[in-house]
């Protein structure tokens, strides 16, 4: 997790997310630690400086396969 003051009270924090690391680095996911993720980073967003408990995101599109390799299907349909 980054250390900076990212919601401007003079005190460094120590609960930013990194949002540019792979999944598997890092802290472990607990939902007792409050963290500022990615959304809590932009001023257009309701959840502005707003920090969540800190846990794995619910993803329904995600297949965990025998090789524990991750998929996601997508479709694109084109038509005139």
């Amino acid at each position: 997790m980054a250390i900076l003051d990212i919601n401007g009270d003079g005190i460094l924090d120590d609960n930013i997310v990194y949002t540019y690391d792979d999944a598997s680095y890092g802290t472990a996911f607990d939902p007792n630690l409050m963290v500022y993720n990615w959304d809590s980073q932009y001023p257009q967003l309701p959840g502005y400086l707003k920090p969540t408990p800190f846990v794995a995101g619910k993803d329904p599109n995600m297949v965990w396969g025998p090789s524990g390799n991750i998929s996601k299907f997508n479709c694109i349909i084109r038509w005139k």
